[in-house]
């Protein structure tokens, strides 16, 4: 539970993450994102990782980093941050059941 709270903490924009695309014949790092960032592998394609940061109160930028068999990346959590092991969250939306809902 932790571990999904956790992932979804960083990808609600909560947690700050350090993202770095390394080149395994050339053992260099080529890239690095650092920031409060969401990833999306399946949205990008099969061989690439899209990236989207929070860079301020409504602004967000968006970065597709293509992979390859040399190039993998690396998404590290930069500091400890405290999650319920327990927390259980039910999240309803009209929408989903009453096609034509709209919220005010």
């Amino acid at each position: 539970m932790a571990a999904k709270n956790l992932s979804t903490e960083a990808e609600q924009f909560h947690i700050a993450r350090k993202i770095i695309f390394y080149n395994g014949i050339t053992d260099k790092y080529m890239y690095e994102i650092d920031g409060f960032c969401s990833i999306d592998r399946a949205g990008a394609g099969l061989r690439a990782l899209a990236v989207t940061c929070k860079t301020g109160p409504n602004s967000y930028t968006k970065s597709y980093l293509g992979l390859s068999n040399n190039v993998t990346y690396i998404v590290e959590q930069v500091r400890g941050v405290n999650v319920s092991t327990y927390h259980y969250e039910v999240i309803f939306k009209p929408e989903a059941i009453v096609p034509d809902f709209r919220r005010p």
